[in-house]
């Protein structure tokens, strides 16, 4: 969630945005209520940026937390919604939970080893989020941060020789701290160096990897809702 009135530019521009208006989007299945979303525009670069409000999802005509209670229903986790859904409201519901089904290779490799590596099915993957997601820790050390990658190298099939000094800095000071962005640059990182045939991961292939990762903590940005939407 952003901080203060306006978010940042998500392709990093120093400029402010600008208020660019509003559209409405559906707030219920029925289609008998809406809400709107604000619209900001970069005028360095040219992108619109589209805020939803904190409890919303692109997409989807339902309340984060009622998504949320029916996931946690699908995955034996909760009770579900309540009040109980709707026809109309139960088939948007299961529709997002189909989709959720099919991206779970996806998000795994997303969350990297913040979730257990024998998890498979969406159910468990969900519960695996659950508990990453709720676990709050302040952000990590330099040295927790080359402690991590040290011990993450081996698991990857590396050795601790395989990632350069220069570039578990660079690493660790793009990342913010962060556990996935840490997780998700080194990745990056790593499949430019294999694609060069490269013997070492360089500070010059985590520097090609933060042109690739959207919004590392450490680089532009602070953590943001912000949904680059059109």
């Amino acid at each position: 969630m952003f901080k203060g009135e306006r978010p940042s530019c998500l392709r990093g521009c120093p400029g402010r945005v600008h208020r660019h208006g509003r559209y409405f989007r559906y707030a219920r299945p029925s289609g008998e209520q809406s809400f709107g979303v604000e619209r900001f525009l970069c005028l360095e670069c040219g992108l619109t940026i589209s805020v939803l409000p904190v409890d919303r999802l692109p997409y989807r005509p339902v309340e984060g937390a009622r998504l949320e209670a029916f996931f946690n229903d699908q995955a034996e986790a909760g009770s579900g919604p309540d009040p109980p859904p709707g026809q109309l409201e139960a088939g948007c519901l299961r529709r997002a939970w189909k989709r959720f089904q099919t991206r779970v290779c996806t998000l795994k490799e997303a969350f990297g080893l913040l979730i257990a590596p024998i998890t498979h099915s969406a159910g468990a993957l969900w519960k695996q989020m659950r508990l990453a997601c709720q676990t709050s820790l302040p952000p990590w050390s330099n040295a927790q941060c080359t402690q991590y990658l040290a011990s993450a190298l081996p698991a990857a099939g590396l050795s601790a020789q395989a990632l350069e000094s220069a570039a578990a800095e660079l690493l660790s000071s793009a990342s913010g701290g962060l556990p996935r962005s840490l997780n998700l640059l080194a990745r990056a990182a790593w499949i430019n160096a294999a694609t060069q045939g490269a013997q070492k991961i360089s500070a010059a292939h985590v520097q090609s990897a933060m042109e690739t990762v959207p919004c590392v903590p450490g680089l532009h940005l602070g953590p943001s809702t912000a949904s680059n939407q059109p």
